[in-house]
């Protein structure tokens, strides 16, 4: 699935400029939420990130939470 998300382009080189790559770090954050929430699992966590290993998955979710 693909989300858009229309932002102004002055805010989004304000964005781009403190968070890097916005589309990632909302995916990120998107994730995040969804697994503290219990919506997903870290098994999904894994999928939808494309981590490679469950070490990444848990490194990820350290760095995060």
């Amino acid at each position: 699935m693909t989300i858009q998300i229309d932002l102004p382009e002055d805010i989004a080189r304000i964005l781009e400029n403190r968070w890097g790559d916005i589309s990632q770090y909302a995916l990120e954050l998107l994730a995040v939420e969804a697994y503290r929430s219990g919506t997903l699992s870290a098994e999904q966590l894994h999928r939808m990130l494309s981590l490679r290993t469950q070490h990444d998955v848990e490194q990820f979710l350290k760095d995060r939470m």
